[in-house]
């Protein structure tokens, strides 16, 4: 892919250009945002081919992804690093990115700070509100940085924007009182090897490698107040099981906080933290999970939980927000403020085989609702309405 000059007038007869921000895709570890951008991004040139799309980063943190090549798609590398950009966005209103990209119209499928000229149409995508509604899950500096970005002048300035639920839906609505003809739902989906059976031989090297023990509950999530691990090690700590309890994420904030109430558990020899694993590791962690407890206070999708009914890994998930849009009546959902709940709901998978099993069967059959090519096809429409 090399740099283009293509660029027209909207309502010309030539190829209308659409920038899209794909700063997120150059982090060194992909988020569920990034999972999310990087398929609608391989997805979108072949489902609007009357589209030319520009993807668009800084210099600081080149995107090197080849999958994102098509025929009518080229790139465009700002010569600036990405906080410097920021900052002068939100505090000079410039540079201007329609018209540095020669752009009719730009999408930003994650939160970035974005100036443009006053008739370009914006559209965003929004993953949820919880640095609105509970900004003490946030550390100071993400605290500052959406100060930065400024959410709710992008919300009111898009005239399309992209949500992964109908709960986040509600939340622009109510928060940011945002008319609902300007939102779309789009679920998010998952990658096809969580639902293929791994092979032995890969299950043991992962065995290995992670040092697994031969039964787990798998929680799966950034180390964060949000996660509310917290009170799945209080819940795990109120069993008699016989599984561990092994945790995957990277510490992003108050790590420290879980490491010592781990270790003050009576079951502290049984509690595992991973770190982060790699994409290609998690569908073999999660078939060999017992199940997954996600008792998360906000999430405005959940993709965890839908990874693990794909792959056929029972959930145990919170009842707040957005995850009962996803998990439905294929998971035991249970109260995330309530540490009897959550433990309650481990017991019944841990100690009921045939609860277990019928929930594998239901949470496989729950994940075939969802997938990236159906993200891309309601979202595809979205775009193409920038540039109408």
């Amino acid at each position: 892919m090399g740099n283009s000059s293509r660029a027209t007038t909207l309502g010309s007869s030539k190829t209308p250009v659409v920038a899209v921000d794909a700063r997120c895709l150059a982090e060194s570890y992909r988020s569920g945002v990034g999972e999310y951008v990087y398929h609608l991004l391989t997805r979108l040139p072949k489902l609007t081919p009357q589209l030319h799309y520009r993807w668009y980063w800084t210099s600081r943190r080149p995107v090197r992804l080849p999958e994102l090549a098509a025929v009518n798609a080229d790139t465009l590398e700002l010569n600036v690093p990405s906080i410097v950009l920021n900052a002068a966005v939100r505090f000079l209103h410039r540079p201007r990115l329609d018209a540095l990209a020669k752009a009719d119209a730009v999408f930003l499928p994650s939160l970035q700070s974005v100036a443009l000229r006053p008739g370009t149409p914006l559209g965003i995508s929004i993953a949820d509100l919880s640095f609105e509604r509970y900004p003490e899950f946030f550390t100071p500096k993400s605290r500052f940085w959406h100060a930065i970005i400024n959410p709710r002048y992008l919300c009111q300035r898009a005239s399309q924007i992209v949500v992964n639920s109908e709960h986040t839906r509600r939340e622009l609505q109510d928060c940011y009182r945002v008319p609902a003809d300007r939102i779309t739902v789009a679920y998010l989906g998952y990658d096809p090897l969580f639902s293929q059976s791994v092979l032995p031989a890969q299950r043991r090297e992962v065995t290995q490698r992670y040092r697994l023990p031969s039964r787990f509950v798998l929680a799966v999530g950034n180390l964060e107040p949000r996660k509310n691990l917290g009170s799945l090690i209080a819940a795990y700590d109120r069993l008699q099981p016989d599984a561990d309890l092994v945790i995957v994420g990277r510490p992003v904030w108050r790590a420290d906080t879980l490491y010592r109430q781990a270790a003050a558990s009576r079951l502290s020899r049984r509690i595992h933290f991973l770190g982060y694993v790699a994409g290609n590791d998690r569908p073999a962690l999660y078939q060999l999970a017992a199940c997954l407890a996600y008792p998360s206070y906000y999430e405005g999708f959940g993709l965890p939980a839908l990874e693990a009914m794909a792959a056929g890994t029972p959930v145990v998930a919170s009842s707040a927000t957005s995850l009962p849009e996803v998990v439905g009546a294929a998971g035991v959902l249970v109260d995330p403020y309530d540490i009897s709940s959550i433990a309650e709901g481990l017991r019944a998978v841990l100690n009921d085989e045939n609860f277990a099993r019928r929930l594998s069967a239901a949470g496989r059959l729950r994940a075939q609702d969802f997938s990236w090519d159906e993200t891309a096809r309601k979202t595809a429409p979205v775009i193409a309405r920038l540039c109408s």
